[in-house]
């Protein structure tokens, strides 16, 4: 089912290659909306960053679920259901931490920050990427896909004139199709054929990572042992941490946080700004190099081993100068890259097929492939890589200093607490029968791709922070004083009420309560500037909508399950009389 011969010529509606999460996605939805549609995956090069999912990529997936009618696609944002199909291999997202350190100096706990939802609400997954990757490649095989896989379906050429789009494979196959869509990486061949990629890269952020996986990773109280120092609402391995330093971030995704869990590894990756230290040494070398520099995070490594290869990604930034043309189209990794954090490329991913997927459907409904179908997602692309880049460039420029990097996280969580809302709303109103319309008039907002799109005041604010990373990074500016100068915008920010915390770069917990949401909706109604008021309010009853929706739809579901067990056990009791009697008749 999930492998087919490779040496054979197959016609489809839309060929889309890529092994992993997004060109899987956009397949099954594809093939759900009745196209034929040819997934190539090829062999993998390396294993695929972005564990993590956080709460906007999960909602991006509901989206399409929703739309494109995938439900499948739902489970991989319950942490229950993303275990049950990936054979346990999910770890849990209960905090988001950020620890920031300096060289030669113990870790200081008054430079810690850690975000976490209300308590009840239950965890996040972080994604084991090659199980979650598997289980979306047999969902999009379960809608109709074909699947081509394995190293007879690497892709060895691609042609877009002629005869139209084809693609041929290592195995001696062509796949000859109306679209191909390319959602693979870097070393795109449909991306080299069309002569896509920008050389150099236009973006800005230059960094690079080395990344694997480690059994042994201490947990950071314990190995700084300041237990006390580092007490938290959520202990630190109850979920993700990134460890800040001047130059670059350590992530440290745990997969074995939680009782019953089968992977006991945990994700870490280095990114490092390129320019101030360029690869010089092997990476595990370099990695205890590294370790040395800073002596918490090497007593939390001290007795950690690697258990699979290293990646090493070098200058991992790229760019193209166009993503899409008549009969085909580039899309997350294969129009562009720019950086692991936040795992903002899982996101520009799922908003490409977001945004493709429809255009799609309707081309293959009227025949019509043409570039100009397709403008818009090259603009949705090229917007997407732009914002990340500014958001990279910004963070990477802020850990000069703690103080620096405080403002900037403030500014970041400012946007991210509003820019949910409008998809939520958007999706609430798909889920009641409106359609979506909501969703593609989201597409021509001013910003698509910032934390907060089509917000002009929030624009301003990140704006304004990331002009001040630019100075410090050039030289020209003191990191302390430009903190100050964030964080006073911040605190001017009509639409940042006093109530968020988020003014206060003393704070070391940033977490929403019960409290905090009643005083938001109280302020929506009351004082909030009139861009944000309706938003915030028709959020909070969207939500409410959907909460009462979902209890309804589990209560239902425990109902089936109940009335299925019930109907179990009078199969089963009925089969043991019908046996009792078949052997009194048998003795008689």
């Amino acid at each position: 089912m999930n492998a087919a011969r490779t040496d054979l010529d197959t016609e489809c509606d839309v060929a889309v290659i890529g092994p992993g999460l997004g060109a899987c996605v956009l397949a099954a939805a594809l093939a759900r909306g009745g196209l034929r549609t040819v997934l190539i995956g090829g062999p993998r090069t390396a294993p695929p960053f972005g564990e993590m999912l956080g709460r906007y990529a999960a909602l991006l997936l509901e989206v399409i679920a929703e739309r494109y009618g995938v439900p499948e696609l739902t489970r991989l944002t319950l942490f229950d259901e993303a275990n049950e199909v990936t054979g346990g291999a999910c770890g849990a997202e209960r905090c988001h931490g950020f620890v920031y350190h300096r060289e030669g100096q113990a870790q200081n706990p008054a430079e810690l920050t850690q975000l976490s939802p209300p308590r009840g609400v239950p965890p996040e997954p972080l994604l084991a990427r090659p199980e979650a990757d598997d289980y979306l490649w047999r969902v999009a095989v379960g809608h109709g896909a074909v699947p081509l896989r394995g190293e007879g379906a690497a892709v060895v050429a691609a042609d877009t004139g002629g005869e139209g789009p084809s693609v041929t494979l290592a195995g001696g196959g062509r796949v000859r199709a109306r679209f191909l869509v390319d959602a693979s990486g870097r070393e795109s061949v449909l991306a080299a054929r069309v002569r896509a990629r920008e050389e150099p890269a236009r973006l800005v952020s230059r960094t690079r990572t080395i990344a694997t996986r480690f059994t042994g990773v201490r947990d950071l109280a314990q190995a700084a042992g300041q237990p006390r120092a580092y007490k938290m609402p959520v202990p630190w391995g109850q979920g993700s941490t990134q460890h800040l330093f001047d130059g670059g971030y350590l992530w440290v995704f745990p997969f074995g946080n939680h009782p019953g869990a089968r992977n006991r590894t945990t994700s870490v990756g280095l990114t490092l700004d390129a320019d101030r230290f360029p690869e010089r040494e092997p990476p595990q070398r370099e990695f205890a190099a590294f370790l040395r520099r800073f002596p918490t995070l090497a007593a939390m490594f001290a007795d950690a081993e690697p258990v699979q290869p290293w990646t090493s990604t070098g200058r991992q930034q790229y760019s193209s100068a166009v993503t899409a043309g008549d009969g085909w189209c580039l899309i997350g990794e294969a129009a562009g890259y720019v950086d692991p954090f936040l795992n903002r490329s899982l996101i520009s991913t799922l908003e490409g097929v977001n945004a493709l997927a429809w255009r799609l459907l309707a081309a293959g409904r009227d025949g019509d492939f043409s570039a100009r179908r397709f403008t818009a997602v090259d603009r949705i692309n090229q917007q997407v890589l732009a914002e990340n880049d500014a958001l990279v460039s910004m963070v990477l420029a802020a850990t000069r200093d703690h103080a620096l990097w405080k403002a900037v996280l403030l500014v970041l969580e400012a946007g991210l607490r509003y820019g949910q809302f409008p998809a939520q709303i958007a999706l609430g109103t798909l889920r009641a029968g409106g359609g979506d319309g909501e969703l593609r008039r989201l597409e021509e907002v001013p910003y698509f791709g910032s934390p907060f799109p089509g917000h002009e005041g929030y624009h301003r604010l990140f704006t304004a922070a990331a002009a001040q990373c630019a100075e410090v990074r050039s030289g020209h500016a003191d990191p302390v004083a430009a903190a100050e100068r964030i964080v006073a915008a911040l605190r001017e920010a009509d639409f940042v009420p006093r109530f968020f915390g988020l003014s206060d770069p003393q704070r070391r917990v940033l977490r929403l309560n019960p409290v905090i949401l009643l005083r938001m909706l109280l302020w929506a109604r009351r004082s909030a500037p009139p861009d944000i008021g309706p938003l915030v309010r028709t959020a909070v009853a969207t939500l409410a909508r959907e909460r009462r929706e979902s209890k309804r739809r589990a209560r239902r579901g425990r109902q089936a399950a109940t009335q299925r067990g019930q109907q179990a056990e009078q199969r089963a009791g009925d089969a043991q009389r019908e046996a009792g009697k078949q052997t009194h008749r048998e003795g008689v």
